[in-house]
């Protein structure tokens, strides 16, 4: 009868300290769902704790323990994640490109620019994450503009760029990211991004033409597991990234002032 109580006692306690556990992995790690989990194994542990009549205050104080336990082990686990950002621009549906040699001025400042931050959710929210952005606005820039004008050359300083009769000159705004569990229930992963770019056209110190675009948010999954959630980070801000070059890029070669513009340079 007394194994039988124990049981009942313990019982309650095992499955906190599975949903606790469960928590834990959600704040380190967001290669698999364990959203459902987590909640449903501290409910029904609560519900049969509460219910419970042997129990007393070390019983109140242990659960205490593991919640705090848990919170701490999330915390102290967040190692940063270092997110491959490799923009795929494709082929632009463009009628003509523009007869001119552009620079594309890509400042060594941009260029190492290195997003460093924790995704905007639960999940996963004790890994900072690293995306190379700079890097990646480059590369898309490059491929993006290529179709636009008749040739592209990077530059990297202002006083390089005078010297083409049309420079580029693209930076990033801002830069969003979270794992999305809760349109899943708790029992799958998704990676949502997105990025608000500005590019300015110029010819020597005259401003041309100038946009701000921002990307809708870009997804990538749902997955149940997977060993490396930081490839499909990379994916959806690279998606983000190109969707705001090729609106950018269009905009520009349909402009007809633009156009009138550059022709007269």
């Amino acid at each position: 009868m007394t194994a039988r109580i124990d049981k009942k006692k313990h019982l309650p306690m095992a499955l906190i300290l599975l949903g606790g556990l469960s928590l834990v992995f959600l704040l380190a790690s967001s290669g698999m769902a364990f959203g459902g989990i987590s909640a449903g194994s501290v409910a029904l542990g609560l519900v049969l704790f509460l219910r419970c009549k042997n129990r007393g205050r070390s019983d109140a104080r242990k659960m205490l323990c593991v919640f705090l336990l848990g919170i701490t082990l999330g915390v102290v686990s967040g190692c940063t994640i270092k997110v491959p950002v490799i923009p795929n621009v494709g082929k632009l549906e463009l009628k003509e490109t523009i007869p001119l040699e552009a620079g594309l001025l890509i400042t060594e400042e941009t260029r190492s620019y290195i997003f460093k931050g924790n995704p905007e959710s639960f999940t996963g929210s004790a890994r900072p994450h690293e995306f190379p952005l700079g890097q990646a606005l480059e590369s898309a820039s490059y491929q993006t503009f290529s179709q636009v004008f008749q040739k592209v050359t990077i530059v990297r300083t202002p006083l390089e760029a005078k010297s083409y009769k049309v420079s580029i000159a693209p930076i990033i705004e801002n830069f969003h990211f979270r794992y999305d569990q809760l349109s899943y229930a708790g029992f799958a992963v998704a990676v949502v991004s997105k990025i608000k770019v500005r590019v300015t056209l110029a010819s020597g110190e005259i401003k041309i033409w100038e946009k701000s675009v921002e990307s809708p948010e870009q997804r990538k999954g749902p997955w149940i597991i997977n060993i490396s959630p930081e490839e499909k980070a990379g994916e959806a801000a690279s998606d983000a990234l190109t969707f705001t070059l090729r609106e950018i890029a269009t905009e520009i070669a349909q402009d007809d002032s633009v156009k009138q513009l550059l022709k007269g340079q």
